[in-house]
């Protein structure tokens, strides 16, 4: 049993020590972890149903799944604010989904017109709105997902997107967005966006 979880045991790294850490070393980690759920998980898979052993083995193949699909996954390169993940662009614009995306399209057709080679990033929170936004967008703007509303994270990604403008659809506000974004003096625009004042006070604590 010592062996078992031995085996398949990994250590959380706090996400502080990743703050700056390039993806190779991520990669790295990663790919140990890999090795050594595999190792462990021949023994797990030995285990008798209703044993610990085989509990753990379910965990360490979904922990194995979640880390193959940080690295090759275009959802997960986003969410972790991977190099690659973004681009350098004149506006970001945040949508959360099919509906967002597909009103901040007239604003993306608006601002082409005025300024033909302005460079635009959309980023999106779900499967289906990344679908319908690569669909509309293909050839005007690029597009990621929204990374994980952690400070770390949302400083990589407005340091590599460095837009001059955020925009955010509707009422897609997440507070160290925001906070990183007002740090590095870029103004911040919220369009479409309806809020009560019970909501703003809500906003407002953070």
């Amino acid at each position: 049993m010592q062996r078992r979880a031995e085996g398949c045991r990994i250590l959380p790294l706090p996400l502080r020590v990743l703050h700056d850490a390039p993806d190779e070393l991520i990669h790295g980690l990663a790919f140990r972890a890999r090795q050594r759920l595999r190792l462990g998980h021949r023994d797990l898979q030995r285990a008798q149903p209703g044993q610990p052993g085989n509990v753990v083995g379910q965990l360490a193949a979904q922990r194995l799944d979640q880390l193959e699909a940080a690295l090759g996954d275009d959802a997960w390169r986003g969410r972790l604010a991977l190099r690659g993940s973004s681009r350098e662009a004149d506006i970001w614009i945040h949508a959360a989904s099919v509906g967002e995306v597909r009103v901040i399209g007239y604003l993306i057709d608006y601002l082409r017109s005025q300024h033909p080679q302005i460079r635009i990033h959309v980023t999106v929170m779900t499967r289906a709105g990344f679908a319908t936004a690569n669909s509309l967008f293909e050839s005007v703007a690029t597009v990621s997902f929204m990374p994980l509303d952690i400070r770390f994270l949302q400083s990589r990604a407005v340091a590599g997107c460095n837009p001059k403008v955020l925009v955010v659809a509707e009422t897609e506000i997440w507070p160290n967005l925001i906070d990183e974004a007002s740090n590095a003096h870029i103004p911040i625009v919220l369009v479409n966006g309806r809020m009560t004042e019970r909501a703003l006070g809500r906003y407002l604590r953070f």
